[in-house]
């Protein structure tokens, strides 16, 4: 290991290049068995070659990533990559493409390692770990010591996230965990070991699965190393500390519940000091930084009803409107909308004004509103559809408000002044419009909305149910159990005439 990481020969890569065909061709081995010893024969020549080095360079890295999810375990070359691994592991983990290795090689061979592991011992008496347990205590053991250090870097942070993954057996869904970027390359990488399942909740958790309590006393030691730095206020600003946190959160508040109350706690506490001295905002610092604010809405999602009212009262409650109108602080407030009980999203909804909100364009507070208020009782419906009216400025003339929401236009735009309605060739339906008009159409009392919706004449009815969007809106409208069935029998005999240019489209 004394050569430079970068010193890497054109033989070597041209070298891996080859075996990057090999492994994608479909008829180079004709079984797992021989594609298992191909791999093993890589590997060993990984190990002659130096770790570093090939994991280091960019074309080889990904051959690398590529021959590890052939790696049958267990085998003598697996623990002899591990070891390395390990004896390598913050340089590995600080590089920019060694670090993609090391979380395949945490996902594909040390994890179903471990897992072999825990079935051995379960089926006899021993008591003490394997070398794969020992060797994720030995890296835990390593990321705990140099702990600040790794979750600030950009590229270990990313490990160290996979890291508190696989600890807590919670997956994070990837728009949460992974960037755009990271998203679109993992597409083409398919991990042996790592099944997806529906998203959970409000698509934070992509899936939950059982550890061992080696593994959950890992985590705790991390987690309690975590809330003893120094510096934890800072870390939630910055780019790349931020989305570990993220991850612990989630992670605690699945597996060690008093743990993750504890820092859910701690954030709080944090984010209850106002904006910086001289700053006349009411919105805290971490709402409107673009890096915590992620991590504000990760938090108001998983956290414990105790912590969720906590958080409105030291944070929101009178300050709603500062918050809808904040180009960064309204989707924290959507959140909060999300997750709140009945009697909280009625005092939300008190204190938003809507008119202001769809003249600032933050469309999406105005749907997260109506979908809130779909868990509201019919008198705080009421107050709300005719806060939209009032938005869209169409209170007396409220027979028109259907295509004026699916549309997301005000009156006094759609329709000329003075004169007779205007009636396009094509209503132009927005995603917005369609969401806000389906969570209204589910509402108790729908005779308003059901009403002035088959008021639409019959052309702009037909491009509504052709448009991507509004096609939605019709699917409701027919679905909705609070839609009398003689208003969905009369819908539908407008659209008779037109059948066949539906079924075309």
């Amino acid at each position: 290991m004394s050569r430079r990481k970068s010193d890497i020969s054109p033989e070597q890569i041209q070298y891996y290049s080859r075996i990057e065909g090999v492994m994608e061709s479909d008829d180079t081995f004709e079984s797992d068995e021989d594609r298992t010893i191909f791999a093993r024969n890589v590997f060993r020549q990984v190990l002659d070659d130096g770790i570093l080095q090939v994991f280091s360079n960019k074309q080889t890295s990904k051959t690398i990533e590529t021959v590890l999810q052939s790696l049958q375990l267990p085998s003598p070359v697996s623990q002899e990559l591990t070891q390395a691994i390990c004896e390598h592991f913050s340089a590995l983990s600080q590089d920019k493409c060694a670090s993609h290795v090391v979380q395949t090689w945490l996902i594909c061979v040390l994890i179903p390692a471990c897992l072999h592991e825990w079935q051995r011992e379960a089926q006899t008496t021993e008591t003490q770990p394997g070398p794969a347990n020992e060797s994720m205590g030995l890296l835990c053991k390593t990321v705990k010591s140099n702990l600040e250090s790794f979750i600030c870097d950009q590229y270990a942070s990313h490990v160290i996230r996979s890291l508190l993954q696989v600890l807590s057996g919670v997956t994070l869904c990837e728009q949460v965990n992974r960037s755009r970027y990271s998203r679109e390359y993992r597409k083409s990488m398919i991990h042996k070991g790592v099944e997806y399942c529906k998203g959970r909740q409000l698509g934070i958790i992509q899936d939950i699965k059982p550890t061992s309590q080696l593994f959950v006393k890992l985590l705790k030691s991390l987690s309690r190393a975590t809330l003893k730095l120094d510096q934890f206020s800072k870390l939630l600003t910055q780019c790349n500390a931020c989305p570990v946190l993220q991850t612990l959160l989630v992670a605690l508040i699945e597996k060690l519940p008093k743990r993750g109350l504890k820092l859910s706690q701690k954030i709080v506490e944090i984010a209850a000091i106002k904006s910086q001295p001289g700053d006349d905002s009411v919105i805290p610092t971490l709402f409107v930084n673009p890096v915590s604010s992620h991590l504000m809405d990760v938090l108001i999602g998983v956290c414990s009803s105790e912590v969720h009212q906590n958080i409105y009262d030291t944070c929101f409650r009178h300050h709603i409107m500062e918050y809808a109108l904040h180009p960064i602080a309204n989707y924290a407030l959507q959140q909060l909308m999300c997750t709140s009980e009945i009697a909280q999203v009625a005092m939300i909804l008190d204190e938003l004004d809507l008119e202001k909100v769809l003249f600032c364009g933050h469309m999406g507070v105005v749907v997260k509103a109506t979908e809130a208020c779909k868990r509201c009782p019919p008198k705080q419906q009421v107050i709300l559809l005719n806060k939209l009216l009032t938005a869209f400025h169409t209170e007396s003339h409220s027979q028109d408000c259907a295509i004026l929401f699916t549309s997301l236009v005000t009156r006094d735009i759609y329709f000329k002044p003075d004169s007779e309605p205007q009636v396009p060739e094509k209503a132009e339906c927005s995603l917005h419009g369609s969401l806000i008009m389906q969570s209204l159409l589910q509402y108790d009392n729908t005779q308003l909305i059901a009403n002035s919706f088959l008021t639409i004449p019959t052309d702009q009815l037909l491009a509504i149910s052709c448009d991507l969007s509004g096609s939605h809106v019709v699917d409701v409208f027919l679905s909705s159990k609070s839609v009398a069935l003689k208003k969905k029998t009369k819908l539908i005999k407008k659209f008779i005439v037109s059948y066949f240019c539906v079924q075309g489209e």
